[in-house]
């Protein structure tokens, strides 16, 4: 057995009591901080690896002890050092609020939402969970990746410390703010976590061709090669570090880029193919890919950026910056409305027209915007519809589940009719829907085979009940317009049969 003996330099009236001197009661002793007592133990631990005559294993073995205590006491320590009073906690907070929470996006496991990519020694939480998400789903496990632009140390205003310098971690910061990224929902357990990737570049000199674009693929994938080493914090619980083995037994490849998050409609019609060829691409470049909410469909085009501006980090300030889109991108822009006279979207359709968008507005009443002006307004097209019946267009559904749901999906106001059942008659959705005397337009969300009855009455002259319905696919749209004239007889026109793989 070996014994290390740790050389010190003391003061040595201060190492022994002369007998006669004997401390007074009264006065209290001078003892040191706990935290800087942790600090320089540890310093002491250290210094016997650097040690040449130690065995190197038992220098590895004394890295890992300051290690593991190190990490313990910025865990614990220096968490409740750096946020001890009032005053600290409200900066904390509000530098969380403004500087730290929008740039983290948490990401609760499901099947729409994988394990996300997961850089090399990157800082990263795993957060177990109770209750239900806005979206009533029981994800119980979710990922907060911390994005390498924030400062993992964080030094307090002076004026909080009393002159002195003072910091505080990154991960204190986000710990103490866990449950504030979960609304709604109990936080049951947590720990932070990071990998160790195998960053080796290997480049084949018998194979590459180009050894410059060779090693520049390897350094895209180096901070997402194989995972080598999992660390989590001491009190991580048993299961999540187990969950969190299963995750990293496969290296993934990918490349380092900017912190993004993408999210891909993997259900859209015809294009399903092609969408998981984007998402395998994006996630290739280190993209983190969601996959929408299970039960509901994404169909729009919605690009959030957050860029921090300003020369320093006390001046630096977080701007976004944002475009949404619904359908197709074009150039092409429709508006309809009850009035346009806000300045505000009025200035931005001017800027559109002068970009070279067409822009054609339907505004039933007052409108400020002058179109067809050179210079401004040239691709402007304004149109007013005005009749006898200023009505609105209704939207009515059947009260069973799925057809409402389909009602909520156009985004617009709906009425439940009972006469629009499953076993409703055809002559009570037509009365529901006034066929013979509306002047406004209808939407029927209805159901087979009441609605295929109706077709065959309209369209087809046939007495409904001698028939069989038309098929009207699920999902699928007719629209019929039907219109009086002097004959008495309101003549017919099918606008349009979409089926649903065409919507």
């Amino acid at each position: 057995m070996e014994t290390a003996f740790v050389q010190t330099t003391v003061d040595a009236s201060a190492a022994v009591v002369p007998p006669a001197v004997v401390p007074s009661a009264a006065v209290a002793p001078s003892l040191l901080g706990r935290e800087r007592s942790i600090l320089e133990f540890n310093r002491r631990v250290l210094a016997q690896a650097q040690r040449a005559d130690v065995p190197l294993l038992e220098r590895l073995r004394y890295i890992t002890i300051v290690s593991s205590n190190l990490d313990g006491f910025f865990e614990v320590r220096f968490a409740d050092f750096a946020e001890r009073d009032a005053p600290q906690r409200e900066w904390v907070a509000r530098f969380f609020e403004s500087q730290v929470r929008p740039l983290l996006v948490p990401i609760g496991l499901d099947p729409a939402h994988p394990f996300p990519q997961v850089a090399n020694k990157s800082l990263n939480f795993i957060v177990q969970l109770d209750g239900r998400d806005a979206f009533g789903r029981r994800n119980a496990i979710a990922i907060v990746k911390v994005p390498r632009v924030l400062p993992r140390v964080i030094r307090l205003p002076d004026a909080l410390t009393g002159g002195r310098q003072g910091f505080v971690l990154l991960s204190s910061v986000i710990r103490a703010h866990l449950g504030s990224l979960f609304g709604g929902r109990t936080v049951v357990a947590f720990s932070q976590f990071r990998v160790t990737r195998d960053s080796e570049l290997e480049v084949d000199d018998e194979e590459v061709t180009n050894l410059r674009q060779a090693l520049r693929s390897g350094l895209t994938t180096r901070h997402f090669g194989k995972a080598i080493r999992l660390e989590v914090v001491t009190s991580c619980p048993p299961p999540l570090s187990a969950f969190l083995l299963q995750q990293f037994g496969l290296g993934e490849a990918a490349r380092r880029g900017k912190e993004v998050t993408v999210v891909v409609e993997l259900k859209a019609r015809f294009d399903e193919e092609a969408n998981i060829n984007w998402a395998e691409r994006l996630e290739a470049v280190g993209a983190q890919v969601v996959y929408g909410i299970v039960g509901l469909k994404t169909h729009a085009k919605l690009l959030l950026i957050t860029r921090r501006e300003g020369a320093g980090r006390s001046t630096a300030v977080l701007r976004r910056y944002a475009h949404l889109s619904t359908g197709n991108y074009n150039a092409r822009i429709v508006v309809k409305c009850n009035a346009l006279t806000d300045p505000t979207p009025i200035q931005a359709l001017v800027r559109a027209s002068q970009a070279g968008a067409r822009i054609d507005l339907v505004v039933r009443g007052a409108c400020m915007l002058a179109p067809g002006v050179q210079g401004t307004t040239a691709n402007v097209r304004v149109r007013s519809i005005v009749g006898r019946f200023l009505e609105h267009s209704r939207v009515l559904s059947s009260p069973a589940r799925r057809a409402q749901q389909t009602a909520r999906a156009l985004d617009r106001s709906f009425r439940s009719v009972d006469a629009l059942a499953p076993d409703g008659s055809v002559a009570g959705l037509l009365d529901a829907a006034r066929w013979h005397d509306s002047r406004v337009a209808v939407l029927v969300v209805g159901h087979q085979p009441t609605l295929g009855l109706v077709a065959a009455q309209l369209v087809g002259g046939l007495d409904p009940a001698a028939t069989l319905p038309w098929r009207i696919k699920k999902g699928g749209v007719w629209w019929l317009r039907t219109r009086g004239n002097g004959d008495g007889g309101p003549p017919l026109t099918v606008l349009a049969v979409r089926s649903p793989d065409l919507l």
